[in-house]
């Protein structure tokens, strides 16, 4: 009882000396001896910019706006982001245009169902206690939407440490709302999307140039091709290119150049077959390859040269309608499409490769030239290696109907056994007693055996390129028919001696299986 009283006394003196003490009072006792509250992660961001940028109000991260470009960023990411947002609009239209760019934004438990939505990525429900986010509406897990360049995930975990204070401050790589750029389902960071979107001029090597009057990107694409390449549009509609593969020049890699002013591309030039005497093993490999067909010629003895370009326009026009070979339309420079506001490219007129001839009694020849001396470096080497001379011969005039086959010179193994090949073909016809043949019959034939020739090589891309060019070309004597004579073998079941003793009895192709 006695401690009691003395306890009691205690705490009356305690409540006289201090007051009474409210709630509100309590709180504020309890604020003012808590510990600081940790700095904000925006001024975090912006202290480490300024160190990263050697300080400075203008390198200090400011706080989001609704600009289109995240205030404060670095100059190479505020230029993505830019980008990125011209993108964006001209891949999903006008009507999409948004003064910033989508958002993924966290998908709260509350608003899925009690089984989850199924993911738009991996199709599994996203369950009420996963990470997940909304894209449009649909639910997706955080770590299944992924860039489709870098391939990390668009709202995945927040980088930590030093960057996950500057991805804050910017609003990129956030787990809240982080923005994005959609194209053909694709979905891309937006500092990602610029090198994964925008065209990249093969020429310079820079990106596309953004024309400041129509707000987009102007440049000239070249679909048609086995190489398909994009250019700026101030480059032409047809800049520089290899006379065999039709690849343009870039400015980091120039062509050789042959005396006649073609380009070659490194690629074609490794391979380059330059006169009559470089030709000889190319055409024994053709004549043996003949007679494995049921096609023998070299019993025939006519002669093969290779002769410049003037040489063949002059033969030809002594042949009149005579057996020439005409390059597919790929070969040359870009029958093009346009991209993005793009611009179609043209084909310059094309040279005649390759003829038979019949009527004609002299030729130039072409030659290597030895005294020729070629620049400095392994460039400069290969350029006098294609350096030649000409030299008029006289064609010995035979009893057979064809007295020469002439091909243009400094092209490579692979084109050059392929024109050979067709040349070929027209000398069979020929020397073999077969009747007139209509010129898509002819020509579709003689492109057939060209296409079987390369099919028996092994596979590059400059083969691929040259088989391209001849599935694909539009001509209508070339193009249409060399697709009905590989119709007419399929008829066959491959046999082309079947299909050749057909075509020598009716003149036609079969129609029947």
């Amino acid at each position: 009882k006695g401690g009691s009283a003395r306890l009691q006394r205690c705490c009356r003196r305690a409540r006289t000396l201090t007051g009474p003490r409210t709630p509100s009072s309590s709180i504020a006792w309890f604020k003012a001896r808590a510990p600081p509250a940790p700095p904000d992660d925006s001024l975090l961001a912006a202290q480490l910019h300024a160190q990263l940028n050697g300080g400075g109000e203008a390198a200090v991260p400011r706080a989001r706006t609704p600009s289109s470009t995240p205030a404060g960023a670095p100059p190479q990411l505020a230029d993505d982001f830019a980008a990125a947002l011209r993108l964006h609009e001209q891949l999903n239209g006008a009507e999409h245009a948004h003064p910033r760019l989508p958002l993924a934004t966290p998908a709260p438990s509350e608003q899925r169902q009690q089984h989850g939505d199924a993911c738009g990525g991996c199709g599994r429900p996203v369950g009420r206690f996963q990470r997940g986010v909304r894209v449009k509406g649909r639910a997706w897990h955080a770590t299944c939407l992924r860039c489709s360049a870098c391939g990390e995930p668009i709202a995945g975990p927040p980088p930590g440490g030093a960057r996950k204070a500057l991805a804050a401050a910017l609003g990129v790589g956030t787990g809240a709302t982080t923005r994005f750029v959609e194209s053909d389902g694709q979905f891309f960071h937006p500092q990602c999307a610029r090198e994964a979107l925008t065209p990249r001029c093969t020429i310079c090597q820079d990106f596309v140039r953004l024309c400041p009057e129509s707000n987009s990107y102007e440049y000239v694409r070249s679909t048609g091709r086995y190489f398909p390449q994009t250019w700026c549009r101030w480059h032409g509609r047809a800049p520089p290119s290899c006379c065999a593969c039709g690849r343009v020049e870039p400015i980091s890699t120039p062509f050789a150049e042959h005396t006649d002013g073609r380009r070659l591309c490194l690629e074609c030039l490794g391979d380059v077959v330059v006169d009559t005497n470089d030709a000889a093993p190319l055409v024994d490999e053709l004549h043996v390859w003949y007679e494995a067909m049921g096609m023998a010629i070299r019993d025939k003895h006519f002669p093969v040269y290779l002769v410049d370009g003037r040489s063949l326009l002059a033969a030809r026009s002594k042949e009149g309608e005579g057996h020439h070979y005409q390059p597919p339309s790929e070969a040359g420079a870009a029958d093009s499409a346009a991209g993005i506001a793009g611009e179609e490219s043209t084909a310059p007129q094309l040279e005649v490769r390759g003829l038979c001839v019949t009527l004609s009694r002299s030729v130039r020849v072409v030659e290597r030239d030895p005294a020729a001396a070629g620049g400095g470096g392994l460039l400069g080497g290969l350029v006098a290696q294609l350096a030649v001379a000409q030299r008029q011969i006289a064609l010995s005039t035979t009893t057979h109907e064809v007295q020469a086959v002439l091909a243009l010179f400094g092209l490579p193994r692979l084109l050059t056994g392929a024109i050979l090949a067709h040349e070929f073909c027209h000398a069979y016809f020929k020397l073999s007693g077969y009747p007139r043949l209509e010129a898509l019959i002819e020509e579709g034939l003689c492109q057939l055996m060209a296409w079987l020739w390369l099919q028996q090589q092994g596979r590059t891309p400059l083969r691929d390129c040259f088989s391209h060019a001849i599935e694909q070309e539009t001509d209508a004597i070339y193009g249409n028919g060399f697709r009905a004579a590989r119709a007419a073998l399929d008829r066959s079941g491959g046999a082309l001696h079947e299909l050749l003793a057909n075509v020598r009895l009716t003149g036609m192709l079969p129609t029947h299986s």
